[in-house]
């Protein structure tokens, strides 16, 4: 699965951070939205989670909590921590491309 577009709602600016390929990072203006091609990589358990999660926050990491996104038994996850994870929905079963909207300190796939 890949994350094509971030839009992000939110009256603050939020960081995208790819952990698993050098910690790449993007800023996602308040109000605005980025167009990325970023695969999600396969977590199997919280090690994996920490190490290779995308990761959205806050452009204030100290004020906010950020969510890991990754992928797990072809589905796509959003959690702090891998027992307690949600699953995102996407388009033709969560098995093609999502768009990920920010809005009201939630995240929601399209």
């Amino acid at each position: 699965m890949s994350i094509r577009r971030i839009t992000n709602k939110m009256d603050m600016d939020m960081l995208v951070l790819e952990r698993e390929k050098g910690c790449r990072t993007w800023k996602i203006p308040a109000n605005s939205d980025i167009k990325l091609d970023l695969w999600t990589p396969w977590v199997d358990n919280q090690a994996a989670l920490t190490s290779k999660s995308i990761v959205i926050i806050g452009s204030n990491p100290a004020a906010s909590v950020g969510f890991s996104i990754f992928e797990h038994q072809n589905k796509l996850y959003l959690g702090v921590d891998f027992d307690t994870r949600i699953e995102l929905p996407g388009k033709n079963g969560g098995k093609d491309e999502i768009e990920l909207i920010i809005e009201g300190h939630k995240i929601r796939g399209e």
